[in-house]
């Protein structure tokens, strides 16, 4: 759960930053540890989940807030990533972004960098942790369900109008940068092609032969979305 892009607009940035830090030290370690088994993880990551959320509740974030932090943020989109969404739109392609960070920060951003992106009609959806505010704009909690990096799967749309879209489509390709991200597809029906892609930061050979075992395609330190839009133009 990465907090640091509200850092700058809380009242109280420096104390988030700096017990989110800790928390990251902390967790992180364990999450892109290989040798330890998702079972392992899951009660440590579900523990950091809830602490991240706290602080974040405890900062007395609102709406203006948010907006300010993501637009002022430093955030990028990978090289080739505006390109991809954008075609996928106008192709009339499905598209389901799954996170385990702020599902408001992705909406606020991509409909700030990409125009065309408009969350939760047909062809689009993110599943992801967002906050809950009162009337006056205050966030007072956090979706019922939450979504870590070894959670994720189509469970949480299937009463969306983007699960109905997707029905009577057998191919699939997933992008993913955590060992957790291939078990998006878990609870799709029908399925004949699954291309799965692998973004493998940090690379080690001991990482990317796991991630070898997981992904067809693993692209190790890669910041662009040049292979993703190489295959998109090739079908």
């Amino acid at each position: 759960m990465r907090t640091t892009i509200l850092n700058r607009e809380l009242p109280d940035g420096s104390f988030l930053r700096t017990q989110a830090d800790q928390l990251r030290s902390k967790y992180q370690p364990m999450e892109h540890d290989v040798s330890i088994s998702v079972e392992e993880k899951l009660p440590h990551m579900i523990e950091w989940w809830h602490k991240a959320q706290s602080l974040i509740i405890s900062s007395t974030l609102d709406k203006p807030m948010l907006h300010s932090a993501v637009y002022q943020s430093k955030m990028e989109l990978k090289q080739g990533v505006k390109k991809f969404i954008t075609d996928l739109l106008r192709s009339n392609t499905p598209i389901l972004i799954f996170s385990a960070g702020l599902g408001d920060v992705i909406e606020i951003f991509l409909q700030k960098e990409i125009p065309e992106f408009n969350h939760n009609h047909e062809l689009s959806h993110v599943v992801s942790n967002f906050i809950q505010f009162d009337t006056n704009g205050n966030s007072i909690s956090f979706s019922k369900i939450l979504i870590h990096t070894f959670n994720k799967n189509e469970q949480e749309i299937h009463d969306t109008p983007y699960y109905q879209s997707i029905l009577d489509r057998p191919n699939v390709i997933l992008l993913g940068d955590t060992l957790g991200d291939v078990g998006m597809i878990g609870g799709m029906k029908n399925l004949k092609h699954i291309l799965k892609i692998g973004y493998l930061n940090h690379s080690t050979p001991a990482k990317l032969e796991v991630y070898k075992n997981v992904y067809d395609i693993v692209l190790c330190d890669d910041q662009t979305f040049d292979v993703p839009n190489l295959i998109l133009k090739a079908i």
